[in-house]
């Protein structure tokens, strides 16, 4: 046995069943999260019930994008920032990893005041993937609701909505708290294209 071997054995063994459970939950929920912008741009309850929203879907592929040229060679200009997250929108951006990673990256351009950034705040344990984004509020729900709290045009008109996703988050952790996992509605989604 090579010491390669050797030592991921060794690792593997000191690794309790309730460890690799949460080991097993945090990457399925990597995994998840990883599509969670998506909930926004493909939303139904925004489509059906906001019509007259316009949304902007960004897939930041090179965090690097997210800070200034001048401080990486992957940056962005301040026109290329300003074509993609404009000057004045609020921006709700749905990251898998800490959110102040996002802040201090593009804290140097004009628009970054409005940049809200969801993410990993190290809420939940061994979840199903759905709670583990409710907690951490990056979950289809939590982002409708963020939506609906920054666009000032739609204050005061969605009352429904929002009781809605308040409702549907209750009704989400409920069931994961009763079976154990998401409800087929969360966990058979496939991607409609």
């Amino acid at each position: 046995m090579s010491n390669d071997r050797a030592s991921d054995a060794s690792y593997r063994a000191a690794l309790s069943s309730d460890e690799l459970r949460c080991i097993d939950a945090w990457w399925r929920a990597c995994n998840y999260l990883s599509v969670g912008m998506i909930y926004l741009r493909d939303n139904p309850l925004l489509r059906e019930r906001l019509p007259e929203l316009r949304l902007r879907f960004v897939n930041v592929v090179d965090l690097f994008r997210m800070q200034p040229v001048t401080e990486h060679p992957h940056g962005s200009t301040e026109r290329e920032f300003d074509s993609l997250f404009t000057v004045d929108k609020p921006v709700i951006f749905n990251f898998h990893g800490y959110p102040w990673l996002i802040h201090k990256l593009a804290y140097r351009f004009r628009n970054h005041e409005n940049l809200h950034v969801r993410g990993y705040t190290e809420k939940g344990n061994i979840n199903t993937p759905l709670e583990l984004a409710i907690l951490n509020k990056v979950d289809r729900f939590n982002l409708v609701l963020d939506v609906l709290d920054r666009v000032p045009r739609l204050q005061g008109r969605t009352a429904h909505l929002r009781d809605d996703m308040r409702n549907s988050i209750i009704l989400n952790m409920n069931y994961a708290h009763e079976h154990g996992t998401d409800s087929p509605e969360i966990s058979e989604w496939v991607w409609p294209y």
